[in-house]
């Protein structure tokens, strides 16, 4: 199977329970996106639950960390996380930091325990460092407007705290002239479904549109309107 799925739950001693953590959430859609086509043999997805140190039973059952199972499709573990110092930091770039460390790391068990390419896991994440941990992609290819005067695609950038969607205007020999926010909003577990974006269109000569499989649309005008 292909990789396609990486998801964190978070585990502490005021919750009984697996909560949602939402902040690695796009880190581990940046790291499937630079990972590729990646073999994982029997699973497709990876769930993994970050939980507090000195946290020892969930339901009066002891937890085990640091080793990945898989058994149906799915791969599954507990590993330790310092919450308390990721709480308290005031500084996004060391959250992020200690999250797509944390990640790697829980990559590299599935590694050892499912006999994956670690290469492949070593590159991604050196990949990710050297992009300073930005998760920026264009979902659209450039859309010529009517009037063959601009060009422009949608820049998705999905953050610790925030997605959006920018309408970024070329002139005709590609360079860029502005950027407009589309759509921001904070990451949530249903983000994919909330914003299945279908397609990116030209509704006049100069205004773009981005619109969901429900028809939703968000638009930005282009630079000579916008001037106006």
């Amino acid at each position: 199977m292909i990789l396609k799925d990486i998801e964190v739950g978070r585990l502490n001693t005021k919750e009984p329970h697996v909560v949602p953590f939402t902040d690695p959430m796009h880190l581990c859609d940046f790291f499937i996106r630079l990972l590729g086509k990646y073999d994982s043999g029997k699973a497709n997805k990876i769930v993994i639950t970050l939980i507090e140190p000195d946290l020892k039973e969930l339901n009066s059952y002891p937890i085990e960390r640091n080793r990945p199972v898989c058994p149906v499709n799915v791969i599954m573990f507990y590993r330790d996380f310092n919450f308390a110092h990721y709480d308290q930091s005031n500084s996004v770039t060391e959250k992020k930091n200690l999250l797509w460390n944390e990640l790697f790391f829980c990559m590299l068990l599935c590694c050892k325990a499912f006999d994956w390419d670690e290469n492949s896991i070593i590159r991604t994440y050196e990949k990710g460092l050297e992009l300073k941990l930005i998760n920026d992609y264009f979902f659209s290819k450039c859309k010529i407007s009517p009037n063959r005067k601009y060009q422009c695609r949608v820049l998705c950038r999905f953050d610790l705290d925030s997605f959006q969607c920018f309408a970024v205007f070329y002139d005709a020999k590609g360079d860029e002239l502005d950027r407009q926010l589309l759509l921001k909003e904070s990451p949530s577990f249903g983000w994919y479904e909330a914003h299945n974006f279908s397609s990116v269109k030209w509704i006049t000569s100069n205004q773009i549109a981005l619109f969901d499989k429900y028809n939703n649309k968000w638009t930005a005008n282009s630079p000579d309107l916008k001037s106006l």
